[in-house]
This record gives C-alpha cells, sequence and structure tokens, in this order.
C-alpha cells in the first residue's frame, strides 16, 4: 500500500541521500569510505534481518487468531534474538576491524575506512534493536503512523547532518545521525504500539534489551582488554578475533540467553551428534 511506499521512499532517501551529501562536503574519496562502510553494515543487518523475517509467520499467525500474549512474546524473543547475533558478529569484526579491511581492500583502503566501518557497526546494532517489531507492525495492518514517522525521522537526521556539517563536523556525523534518530523512532515505534495493541513496554524492554545490554558490556570490557594489549603482528590479530568470537559467543549463551533457550541448544547439538554417529 501507499505507506509501505513511503517507507520504502525514505529509506532509498537515507541511503541515496548520504551518499550525495558526503560526496558534496567532503568528495569522491570519503564518499568511497563510506560506500565500503555500507557494504560492512548490509552485510550485518542482511543475516540478522533473515532471523528476523523467519519471525513473520508465527507472529502473524497468532495476531490473526487473537492471541496477543503468544504474539508479544515472540517478538520481543525474536528482537533480542537478532541484538544478540548483531552482538556476536560485531564485537570480533570491531576488535580486528583494520586488520580485516586490509585483508579485504589492502593498499587501496580509502582513508577513514575504519572510522565510517566503526561507526556503522553501531548503526547495524541500533537498526537489530526493531527484531520482531517490524513482524509485529505489520502484523497489526495499522502501518499509517509508523510509516510516516520512519520518513520523518529519515528526513531529519539527514537535514541534521547537512546543519552540523555546515558547522564543521567530521565525515561520519552523518551516520552518528542516523544511529540517534533511529533509536527515537524505536521509542516511538514501541509507544505506538502500546496504543494499538497494549503493549506492555516495561515487559517488552526487559525481555527484548535487558539481557542484550549485558552482552554488550562484556563486549565493551573485551575491546577496552584487547586494545590495551596493543600487539601487531598478524598471528596476533586471528587469534584475537577467535578469541573474541568464541568469549562473545559465551556471553550470549550465559547472559543473553534464558535456561530454556540454553537447554534447546544442548538438546538441538546432542541430537545432531547422535545423528553424526549413527550414520
Amino acid at each position: 500500500n501507499n505507506y509501505s511506499l513511503l517507507s520504502a521512499a525514505a529509506l532509498l532517501f537515507r541511503n541515496q541521500g548520504s551518499s550525495m551529501v558526503i560526496n558534496y562536503f567532503f568528495g569522491t574519496v570519503v564518499n568511497a569510505a563510506y560506500a565500503i562502510s555500507y557494504s560492512v553494515q548490509n552485510y550485518i543487518t542482511t543475516f540478522v534481518g533473515n532471523f528476523d523475517i523467519a519471525s513473520a509467520p508465527q507472529i502473524t499467525q497468532n495476531i490473526s487468531r487473537g492471541n496477543m500474549d503468544r504474539t508479544i512474546l515472540l517478538a520481543s524473543s525474536t528482537c533480542r534474538v537478532c541484538i544478540l547475533l548483531t552482538l556476536l558478529l560485531l564485537f570480533p569484526i570491531y576488535c580486528e576491524l583494520p586488520f580485516i579491511l586490509h585483508l579485504w581492500l589492502g593498499d587501496s583502503m580509502p582513508e577513514s575506512t575504519v572510522t565510517f566501518c566503526k561507526c556503522t557497526l553501531l548503526v547495524a546494532l541500533v537498526s537489530s534493536t526493531s527484531g520482531g517489531i517490524t513482524q509485529l507492525i505489520r502484523g497489526t495492518g495499522k502501518l499509517k503512523w509508523f510509516s510516516i514517522q520512519f520518513a520523518v525521522m529519515y528526513v531529519l537526521a539527514l537535514l541534521v547532518s547537512i546543519g552540523l556539517y555546515k558547522a564543521g563536523f567530521p565525515p561520519y556525523t552523518v551516520i552518528l545521525s542516523y544511529s540517534v534518530f533511529d533509536a527515537i523512532s524505536r521509542c516511538i515505534q514501541i509507544y505506538l504500539l502500546h496504543r494499538y495493541i497494549k503493549l506492555d513496554i516495561g515487559s517488552f524492554v526487559q525481555i527484548s534489551y535487558l539481557r542484550p545490554l549485558g552482552v554488550f558490556i562484556c563486549g565493551v570490557a573485551y575491546v577496552l582488554v584487547s586494545e590495551s594489549l596493543n600487539a601487531e603482528q598478524n598471528l596476533w590479530h586471528i587469534v584475537n578475533f577467535l578469541i573474541a568470537s568464541l568469549f562473545m559467543a559465551a556471553s550470549v549463551y550465559n547472559v543473553g540467553l534464558y535456561k530454556e533457550e540454553k537447554n534447546t541448544i544442548l538438546s538441538y547439538i546432542r541430537q545432531r551428534l547422535t545423528h553424526n554417529k549413527e550414520r
């Protein structure tokens, strides 16, 4: 419908408008760095988005049956898992981002690429907080104000960025601006869901965001320790990436998941191991 088109147009405006504004103020080299950072962000959001999309049928079915308690539980659990998946990918990449980008791009890497990519990782994290919420909004069928606020936030983010650029702010300002306005948009979405379907905001926030916050704190602590070591050998970069991945996996499992979810994972692993032995 028209409101879905409005949301799509706003997203296109955000992506193309950002490139045009950066190119106007800083030139093609900085714009190239932004394009690379957008690719990194897109890889993460696409991977996490697949899980979000997979939840859509169950959420829609429960809404159509009038089972709102089950619907909201599914949406909040989906939101939490989307954030956890993002954190699982984000921190290992963040720890060794210069090394990874150098392997990918070599010496041709544009200046400011690392800074842009670090900022877009923040965008990916904020974006992951919409997991489940998007499907819940679509399931309600009341898209009007969700789409309008979505478009308004993106337009405001770009306009604010232009104003800040004129005041002399750095190139990555537009990325941080989108992160801030995306977070504001999420608050508006949750408030509108509270009005439309009586969403319990406190319960939703607790289930969706509290445990991921604990995992985020664990990730930040690891980054601080990792940066304090400041080793330069290539072997260290590979080892650090692997350790960061294992550490985040352990943090997600122990801090981010509920007991029932841990039992489900362990049961699945046992079944797979048993199946492989039988083969």
